[in-house]
């Protein structure tokens, strides 16, 4: 296409390239394809944002400026504010906005990077929407040899709830994705009314090398070949109640594996919160897990992702990272306003319960008594009369029946499609 560009300039005797040599028109036509390769290479691309203002960091000539070096970055991040880590529709980071577009913003506002689609960004994993995250590690080309102080440049520029914690150099080979060796993820939930050890037996069904298409999200544009995921470890541990005694009770699940699907954790956690309360016994995850007996998901909801987050992304650091942290405790003090703000709230709430508690009334019959109520995580529930084992329940066409089915639309079809995923 660029080619016939050139060609139709040269035929043409008007136009901002006429003043163009043959030579310059070539040179020109020969960085706009890197360019564009480059972008075709990178896994996604945040939305192009304008640069505001600022005092450039670069002050030399324009050699040192063009002059480029690798890092990464270690990300943390609270991801209630953000539609996910980043976002396939790069056209909506105003309305939707996520945590790369932010940190591009950043990286373009402090003059690190020229162009978000150039700088051969990678990450370690893709979080949902709501996810947070605080061993996401992320890796760039920024401009210039010299080593500067980017926690401070890039955490003075970044919203409150996003903060850089540590950067490292890497080789100019270095992928965030492609060099990691596993990540570990996080869950949190409440004790109240769930059987732990149900839980915990049901979990040890999960560790090993699995066919997981019955604990993931249908993703048709990815065109994978398998669904076989392998997990390292798998832990359940009940934490130190945070308030009241029985109400503050929380426990956290803990997933480690090599990599993961889409909705994988989420999905994994809503069957395990079933079992906890008593709804599936802990077989069911044995019985999901055979997909030659259950070659098509069952139909149930997804767990909420508010309380999930990316809490670790493992790495041979010897060979790949030197680590460099701020001195000052400038980001724990940070963080400790933020976490100080939460626990005032969570303070307040278990006034209301406290108050609930102690006060004597008639008991409410507005809810039926056969009602049930469903936990799937934080806030999220859902309320039945009838509950409906998953082995009874509707299933899904196979994925590979998905497929052809997704591989026989039009382009225009296939767009639509990924717009509403």
């Amino acid at each position: 296409m660029l080619r016939n560009i050139v060609s139709s300039i040269f035929r043409r005797q008007t136009g901002p390239y006429v003043h163009l040599s043959r030579k310059q028109l070539e040179d020109r036509l020969a960085t706009l394809e890197t360019i564009q390769n480059k972008r075709k290479n990178n896994l996604k691309s945040p939305t192009k944002i304008t640069a505001t203002k600022v005092q450039p960091i670069f002050n030399g000539d324009q050699q040192q400026q063009q002059q480029q070096q690798r890092i990464a970055l270690q990300i943390a991040y609270l991801g209630w504010n953000y539609y996910g880590f980043t976002s396939s529709n790069i056209q909506n980071e105003e309305t939707m906005p996520t945590v790369q577009g932010q940190l591009m913003k950043a990286l373009l506002q402090t003059k690190l990077i020229q162009d978000p689609f150039t700088c051969d960004f990678s990450l370690s994993g893709r979080t949902d929407t709501g996810v947070s995250g605080v061993g996401q590690i992320v890796a760039l080309d920024v401009r210039g040899k010299k080593q500067l102080p980017y926690l401070r440049i890039l955490n003075s520029a970044l919203p409150p709830d996003i903060r850089v914690l540590a950067w490292s150099p890497v080789a100019n080979t270095f992928n965030a994705r492609f060099d990691c060796l596993s990540r570990t993820y996080h869950y949190y939930f409440p004790t109240k009314g769930l059987c732990i050890d149900s839980i915990k037996k049901a979990t040890s069904y999960l560790v090993g090398e699995h066919d997981f298409r019955n604990f993931c999200k249908f993703n048709p544009s990815k065109n994978l070949v398998h669904y076989r995921r392998t997990i390292l470890s798998a832990n359940v541990s009940v934490l130190n109640p945070i308030g009241g005694e029985g109400e503050g009770e929380f426990a956290r699940f803990e997933l480690k594996g090599t990599a993961f699907l889409w909705h994988q954790v989420r999905c994994i956690v809503s069957i395990l919160l079933l079992v906890g309360q008593r709804l599936e016994s802990p077989s069911i995850v044995q019985w999901l897990l055979d997909v030659d007996q259950v070659p098509g998901k069952p139909e149930y909801p997804l767990a909420s992702g508010l309380p999930l987050i990316l809490f670790d992304c493992e790495y041979n650091d010897q060979e790949h990272f030197t680590w460099y942290r701020e001195q000052t405790h400038r980001t724990k003090d940070h963080f400790q306003l933020l976490w100080s703000e939460q626990m005032t709230k969570a303070l307040l709430y278990q006034s209301f319960l406290n108050t609930l508690s102690s006060s004597s009334s008639n008991e409410d019959i507005s809810m039926p008594s056969k009602v049930k109520r469903v936990q799937l995580g934080a806030s999220k529930e859902i309320w039945t009369t009838h509950y409906k084992p998953l082995k009874n329940r509707r299933r899904d066409d196979p994925y590979s029946i998905k497929q052809q089915k997704y591989n026989t639309l039009d382009i225009k079809e296939k767009e639509e499609i990924k717009d509403l995923i």
